[in-house]
């Protein structure tokens, strides 16, 4: 099923309308907007040693996403009650200088984002899109949900969201 991506425009619009008027028609039309989205990770890559080869022979556009001995570790933020979200951006352009600075980025489609926050780290809470803006946060549940969502449809309706959740 191939689905039309929306632009970080889009989204960041959307962030902005359900900010203004939480009701559960603009939560709807948000999470649309996030099934079909884009979003940018900052990370840091590690290399293992004996690795270092694999990686300093790259070419520009080729992938890392797959490399044996290359592991991509997400910042963590950790809110004031305890709670553990990862960070993405609709653009490089939403993240602070820290993050250009000191880390890689990396672009993920929705659905990608799911799969790594639901089964390579146990220890966090969601995800939090543009968490130095006008903020999304999306819980373990919620991206379960999304992720199921996405497998069988490319858009919820706002029965099936309460039903499921």
């Amino acid at each position: 099923m191939q689905i039309e991506e929306v632009t970080s425009a889009e989204l960041e619009f959307e962030i902005t309308k359900f900010h203004k008027n939480s009701s559960n028609e603009n939560l709807v039309e948000l999470l649309n907007k996030i099934l079909k989205a884009r979003l940018v990770v900052p990370c840091q890559i590690r290399v293992e040693p004996g690795y270092e080869d694999v990686v300093n022979n790259l070419k520009k556009g080729d992938s890392l996403h797959k490399l044996e001995g290359v592991h991509f570790v997400s910042e963590i933020l950790v809110a004031s009650n305890g709670t553990r979200w990862i960070p993405y951006f609709t653009t490089g352009l939403m993240m602070p200088k820290k993050y250009l600075a000191e880390y890689s980025k990396m672009d993920y489609k929705f659905t990608d984002i799911c799969n790594q926050a639901l089964l390579d780290n146990k220890d966090i809470t969601g995800i939090v899109i543009n968490p130095y803006n006008e903020s999304f946060y999306m819980d373990k549940t919620m991206l379960k949900l999304m992720l199921n969502i996405s497998l069988t449809k490319d858009k919820i309706k706002l029965c099936e969201l309460f039903l499921k959740h």
